[in-house]
């Protein structure tokens, strides 16, 4: 067996396991900078012979290159979540707070 077929990365940077019928390639992607979570990139590839471990370390390449260029989120959050939170611990003025919460009612529809 192979590297690959046994669940290692040669990088170091995700993990090819076997899920039932199928196998599963995790990338790491970094941290959330809200949370502090790590954020993974994820696929699965269906069947547990050498063709489907082939696949999947095509799958782990292509994800890794979207780390690379830098193409995974950032965060998990939503836009609602990051602007309600930047309001509760901003330093501004209650008038300057009330605006904007006004602009973007107005503008995006209700954060």
């Amino acid at each position: 067996m192979t590297g690959a077929e046994q669940g290692s990365d040669r990088r170091g940077r995700g993990n090819i396991r076997r899920r039932g019928e199928a196998l599963q390639v995790r990338v790491y992607s970094g941290v959330d900078p809200v949370t502090g979570r790590e954020l993974y990139l994820s696929e699965t590839v269906r069947g547990t012979d050498k063709a489907a471990y082939r696949r999947a370390d095509k799958v782990m390449t292509t994800l890794q290159a979207q780390v690379d260029k830098q193409r995974s989120p950032s965060t998990t959050v939503s836009f609602s979540y990051a602007i309600d939170e930047w309001l509760r611990t901003a330093d501004i003025e209650p008038t300057t707070r009330h605006g904007y919460v006004g602009y973007l009612d107005r503008t995006i529809g209700g954060c």
